[in-house]
């Protein structure tokens, strides 16, 4: 029995279809499934509605998970998502005020959920571009008495109104 022209060119249009169709639902499920998990990992609260430029990142193994989560939103939006995520305290920070330069806000606090603040000094190196004017929170990994991640931070550039997440953990 012969297959005909047309029939194979409907069939081979089918295949790649049904095929574009299950890429796309397996990278938006993909996505979707590493922004809920860097959330889960930085107790961070939802993303603005309005959040656009969303990038994400995982990397890791079955023993080692690093999450990167950028964002863009409006001024307020940044100022709501930082207040309604419980991981973080607002009123301690770093104030960046110069490219790769920092100062803690409050430097009579030396510890914070039993880490010595002092020792994270520098922009972290996967902020780019670099931050002329902006804010980095550590991230309390500890919630739910469990250890959710080994370090977490929050950095907002607030000129460009755009908000980096990192943690790692392993």
């Amino acid at each position: 029995m012969m297959i005909s022209k047309r029939r194979v060119t409907k069939l081979a249009l089918i295949i790649v279809v049904l095929g574009a169709i299950f890429i796309t639902s397996a990278y938006f499920q993909g996505r979707n499934w590493a922004i809920q998990g860097a959330r889960d990992m930085g107790n961070l609260a939802e993303l603005p509605s309005n959040a656009s430029s969303v990038d994400i990142e995982s990397i890791g193994s079955a023993f080692t998970r690093t999450f990167r989560l950028s964002f863009v939103a409006d001024e307020n939006e940044v100022e709501d998502f930082l207040n309604e995520t419980p991981s973080i305290d607002t009123t301690l920070y770093w104030d960046i005020y110069a490219p790769g330069e920092m100062r803690f806000s409050d430097p009579t606090v030396r510890k914070m959920w039993g880490r010595d603040i002092y020792s994270i000094s520098q922009v972290p190196n996967w902020i780019a571009p670099p931050i002329e004017k902006g804010r980095m929170f550590i991230v309390n990994c500890n919630y739910d008495d469990e250890r959710h991640c080994e370090l977490g931070k929050i950095v907002v550039d607030d000129i460009r109104h755009k908000v980096y997440f990192y943690a790692y953990w392993s």
